[in-house]
């Protein structure tokens, strides 16, 4: 399926089209103490920036999507 931009981002077979990657770049504003621990949190773990970025983020959006499952879980039950 092709990407909804002006050039496709994936072929018809679902890969990604040629000089694109499966990886998505972006730039955030952090507070600098949060910075700084995200700089040194992967020299002692012995990881990269990015996937310190990709495990946060993905826990993040775990954590607050099971609470959006329950808060539709406790609504359903309170309609019972």
């Amino acid at each position: 399926m092709a990407g909804a931009g002006a050039f496709p981002v994936e072929q018809a077979d679902g890969k990604p089209a040629p000089g694109y990657n499966t990886s998505m770049k972006t730039v955030i504003s952090i507070p600098n103490a949060v910075f700084r621990e995200a700089e040194r949190f992967p020299r002692r773990t012995r990881t990269s920036r990015s996937q310190l970025y990709v495990e946060a983020i993905a826990e993040h959006i775990a954590r607050h999507l099971h609470g959006a499952v329950t808060e539709a879980m406790d609504a359903v039950c309170d309609r019972l």
